[in-house]
């Protein structure tokens, strides 16, 4: 069995969905996508709370047994402001907590980032204004200076671009059911570009195990 280890609920049913895409819909080795709940779940804090420690040892423990039994345990996160930090974090868990895994980085598994910027270089061209007209949007946003010379207003994130971007397309009743479950229609070239170079790094790590 290939276990997965993401961050959250996005991450889950996009990595679904392009390995779907990288197998032609067909047939996929079997696999499990372990939806961990945050960054912070795979580690120990330095105040960590009891209850978390144990919760913590039941996620080793699931690394633990997929190897046991043969199996092969990836974890793709987020790499956030700093790639080479928190990949060196993440990799000391095979020494810490003694398991074993490959790790891949949101963006591309070299720069900073995340799943949003992913999917930024993902878009489909021919839509690619939405991003500029947003892009421009935040822009004005950030020009709005109050008498004090403050930003009383809070810029939009990046999960807020992603999310204008794919409720700027007409939908179906169905379709906003599941947009309201973090669907975003990964599968449909309409919106999402599963061919774009961009996505070569993670292309080739999946492939070593699909």
């Amino acid at each position: 069995m290939i276990k997965i280890f993401v961050e959250g609920k996005s991450d889950e049913i996009f990595i679904k969905a392009y390995i779907q895409f990288l197998n032609n819909d067909g047939v996929a080795k079997p696999f499990e996508i372990v939806n961990l709940g945050g960054k912070d779940k795979i580690r120990k804090g330095k105040k960590a709370k009891p209850k978390n420690v144990a919760a913590l040892q039941k996620v080793y423990q699931q690394f633990d047994e997929n190897t046991e039994n043969g199996g092969i345990n990836l974890i793709i996160f987020d790499a956030d402001r700093d790639f080479k930090k928190r990949q060196k974090e993440i990799n000391a868990l095979k020494e810490t907590a003694n398991i074993d895994f490959d790790l891949f980085l949101f963006p591309n598994n070299q720069s900073q980032g995340d799943l949003e910027v992913l999917l930024e270089n993902i878009v489909n061209p021919q839509h690619r204004q939405l991003l500029d007209f947003f892009d421009t949007y935040t822009n004005s946003i950030q020009s709005l200076l109050d008498k004090n010379a403050q930003l009383p207003y809070a810029i939009p994130d990046r999960k807020t671009k992603i999310y204008a971007y794919i409720t700027s397309f007409k939908r179906s009743e169905e379709d906003n059911e599941l947009l309201k479950k973090g669907n975003y229609f990964y599968d449909n070239p309409i919106f999402w570009d599963l061919k774009a170079s961009y996505l070569n790094r993670l292309k080739i790590f999946l492939q070593k195990y699909f």
